[in-house]
């Protein structure tokens, strides 16, 4: 059983660490315990498979009880983690520099001073830098 109760009047310092430390603990409760299965059943009784979702918006009606719902769910990419990318990239960047100067890398031609690598290795090493950093989910609208 979960009990969430209202966050108590400001008081002094220790009794709102402890709130916030107890709200804290209970927090992955709720998300465990009460959104995780209300979205399983959401997706059951609305005939969602959410890794088969179109991209348009649906409306959903669901009645409970006496009381009717209209669901709208639709897809939506988070916004990326840019700076994970960035500093994936940075590190890739600067280790590629390292192995050149120890002359212990294969891939990358030297022509007149300068370092080239072929683009379909940037392109997939980018993209091993990037891989999740756009994440696909559903976002519920009652």
């Amino acid at each position: 059983m979960i009990i969430i109760k209202q966050a108590p009047v400001f008081v002094d310092l220790e009794t709102s660490r402890t709130a916030y430390e107890r709200a804290s603990q209970t927090l992955p409760k709720v998300k465990d315990n009460l959104i995780a299965p209300f979205k399983t059943l959401l997706y059951e009784a609305a005939g969602i498979d959410p890794y088969q979702m179109a991209t348009d918006a649906v409306q959903i009606p669901i009645k409970a009880g006496n009381v009717q719902f209209e669901f709208q769910v639709e897809r939506r990419i988070a916004t990326p983690a840019y700076k994970g990318v960035v500093e994936g990239w940075q590190s890739y960047v600067n280790g590629v520099n390292l192995l050149v100067g120890e002359r212990v890398i294969t891939g990358i031609i030297r022509r007149d001073g300068r370092n080239y690598m072929s683009v379909e290795s940037i392109r997939d090493q980018f993209a091993i830098c990037a891989y999740g950093a756009l994440k696909v989910g559903l976002e519920f609208n009652i």
